[in-house]
């Protein structure tokens, strides 16, 4: 294995933190929909860090999906229900995105957002295993 870019490791982790923050700032304006699809894009971030330890780089959303769970759940680094939780993200990601009638209540949205931050945990909980140790900065600090 190659060596672990740990400065773009923490690039996607601070993105996913970004898009995460924006998602409940949505969430708080009442803009649903933009802020499902910005709490997908933070998971999203998340799991392309933790590729990154396996040198992977996938270039579509897809792609980031299949490795994700060729690399850690299958092989059982993170649980199938922590690994659920980005399919189902891109799924609702493209509801939101290019559904005109799909509509999302904050409920629904405040649990997906809860999901991510479970997921973001199990990939710092992961990366950490590694032996990238950071530290995520979810309120922009």
């Amino acid at each position: 294995m190659t060596s672990i870019p740990a400065e773009a490791v923490q690039r996607e982790i601070a993105r996913g933190d970004e898009a995460r923050r924006a998602a409940a700032v949505l969430l708080r304006e009442g803009l649903h929909r933009d802020a499902m699809s910005r709490a997908y894009y933070a998971a999203l971030h998340y799991a392309r860090a933790l590729l990154l330890v396996k040198g992977e780089e996938p270039r579509t959303h897809e792609g980031v999906l299949r490795r994700f769970s060729l690399h850690f759940v299958r092989t059982a680094v993170l649980t199938l229900e922590e690994g659920k939780i980005l399919g189902r993200l891109h799924k609702l990601r493209e509801e939101a995105d290019y559904g005109v009638d799909r509509d999302y209540a904050a409920v629904e949205v405040a649990e997906e957002l809860g999901a991510v931050e479970r997921f973001q945990s199990a990939v710092l909980r992961a990366l950490a295993e590694f032996g990238i140790h950071l530290r995520s900065d979810p309120e922009g600090e």
